[in-house]
């Protein structure tokens, strides 16, 4: 029988950390590498699970911080960060496709963009693998982590007051996703349903909700004590991180591979965020802080939106620039201009209207929100 008694967390509050906005920085720029095709990043799709591991690790806390928690808050924060940049960039997309001599991908677009809407992007492309197209498909990660901080609030407060070691049933049902995910595999299941499956990415999320719990319990704090005594507990992680990024370009990448890679890379990440945490006067930390980096971090979001539009509709006008890095600065520039815009235009205008109520208690970001791609 499960012990009746609820779990109460042990250590401060988080508070402000610029370093996950670093961390966040690096996500997306290896993500819009990996799209923008630059050699030696053919393993950069673990971006992704940098940021799947970060707001596992993030919404957890926030839970755990928050007294008392409110899920119709935390919803309504939820989409006043996540709606308007959203609804930005699909009309903005509806309006420029036929001017870049796209017209004829309206009819995938309108049903895409339908399911970017409704968050469903990833199970819309495992079903009807022909609406894969070349200027929205990203949006699966969006959906998956949507589906997820829908259900993880109410699994979450159920856990916390059912058991006093919430971590232990969260690394069970880990577990058992691996084991879920290694039969599929060995059934022949496509690597769509791997790599789009939210029953076969919540793993990846839920090893960050796994260290926010430990870190909240105290478990951790031998672990973070050995992470503030030198800058290379810091920067061992985010090596193992790049070597994932450039090294397994070089495998085939069968399911079992994308996958394993992904679990690794979260596992990682979730270990370099504790270190980021534990050691903020450490040069790493302090690097990840400074205004540039952390600005990319701040802008994430709406940079995993438009790079993969803009790389798209780019790509087939050329503007006389070569393949490459020349290509690829580019499309970064042309991205950064189209988030920044979207970022300050219309997200934080709009966050500025939200209801008092659902503000939220302690700032775990300099936005207050878990801002993620």
């Amino acid at each position: 029988m499960p012990e009746a008694q609820s779990f109460t967390p042990q250590v401060a509050h988080l508070g402000k950390q610029g370093a996950l906005d670093g961390l966040r920085a690096i996500a997306v720029v290896a993500v819009m590498a990996y799209h923008f095709g630059l050699g030696g990043t053919r393993g950069a799709y673990v971006g992704v699970d940098i940021f799947f591991a970060l707001s596992g690790f993030l919404i957890t806390t926030l839970m755990l911080e928050e007294s008392p928690f409110s899920r119709p808050a935390f919803y309504v924060r939820r989409a006043f960060r996540l709606l308007p940049s959203l609804f930005a960039l699909l009309v903005a997309l509806l309006i420029l496709l036929p001017s870049t001599g796209h017209s004829s991908q309206l009819h995938e677009y309108y049903a895409n963009a339908g399911l970017a809407l409704a968050y469903i992007t990833n199970w819309g492309l495992i079903v009807h693998p022909q609406l894969h197209g070349p200027v929205i498909d990203h949006l699966w990660s969006l959906a998956i982590e949507e589906q997820f901080y829908l259900l993880w609030p109410i699994a979450l407060a159920a856990i916390v007051r059912r058991y006093r070691r919430p971590l232990t049933p969260v690394l069970a049902v880990i577990a058992a996703l691996a084991v879920w995910t290694l039969v599929l595999i060995a059934f022949g299941a496509s690597v769509d349903r791997i790599y789009l499956g939210t029953d076969t990415r919540a793993d990846m999320l839920l090893i960050g909700c796994a260290f926010a719990l430990a870190r909240s319990s105290g478990g951790l704090v031998q672990l973070q004590q050995r992470l503030t005594r030198s800058w290379v507990t810091q920067v061992v992680p985010l090596a193992m991180m790049l070597v994932i990024v450039v090294g397994v370009g070089q495998l085939h990448q069968t399911s079992l591979v994308e996958w394993s890679n992904s679990m690794t890379e979260s596992f990682l990440a979730s270990i370099t965020l504790l270190g980021l945490i534990a050691g903020p006067q450490l040069p790493v930390a302090r690097l990840l802080s400074t205004r540039p980096i952390a600005h990319i971090g701040k802008i994430s979001y709406e940079l995993y939106l438009w790079h993969y539009p803009i790389c798209f509709s780019l790509a087939s006008t050329g503007f006389g620039l070569k393949h490459g890095v020349e290509r690829a600065a580019a499309w970064g520039l042309a991205s950064l201009l189209a988030a920044e815009l979207t970022h300050r235009l219309v997200s934080m205008p709009i966050q500025a209207r939200r209801p008092a109520w659902a503000r939220g208690g302690p700032r775990l970001t300099t936005q207050g929100s878990i801002t993620s791609a």
